[in-house]
């Protein structure tokens, strides 16, 4: 009759165990802060491979980065992506499936926040949030590149 209990005791400490908890998804999010421009030039290397994509949504002329960073998310779970010196997003995850994630993004400069939305992203398809004008410039405006790797 003892073997009961502690079978039982042994079931639930397998639940909990971090070996059981690693089962969790987990996704490596990477962020690039870009500046468009409507000033004809090149789009630099770093985000040229997403050109066609920035010009559909921004319909701008060129772009730049001016900022990346990444991250590993899992689900559930929330982390940060530090763009630079004053841009981050802050990620919490709200579900997922083996190629998909949905997420709520907060778009944060110095302590201001840009942006707050939801977005599916799929691995290995970029999305864009577009963002405010860049201060001092000619009509440049941020925007974030977030991809699912």
């Amino acid at each position: 009759m003892k073997l009961v209990p502690f079978l039982l005791a042994a079931c639930i400490a397998a639940l909990l165990s971090p070996s059981a908890r690693a089962q969790e998804p987990s996704f490596m999010v990477q962020g690039i802060l870009i500046v468009a421009s409507n000033q004809p030039g090149q789009t630099d290397a770093k985000v040229q491979p997403y050109e066609p994509v920035l010009k559909r949504l921004l319909r701008f002329e060129s772009y730049r980065s001016a900022g990346e960073g990444s991250t590993a998310l899992t689900v559930p779970g929330t982390s940060t992506v530090t763009l630079g010196p004053r841009h981050r997003l802050e990620i919490e995850s709200l579900g997922a499936d083996a190629n998909r994630v949905r997420v709520r993004v907060k778009w944060i400069e110095d302590r201001k926040e840009l942006a707050n939305t939801t977005l599916r992203l799929v691995r290995g398809t970029p999305a864009v949030i577009g963002g405010p004008g860049v201060p001092g410039s000619q009509g440049e405006v941020y925007g974030v590149l977030l991809l699912v790797l």
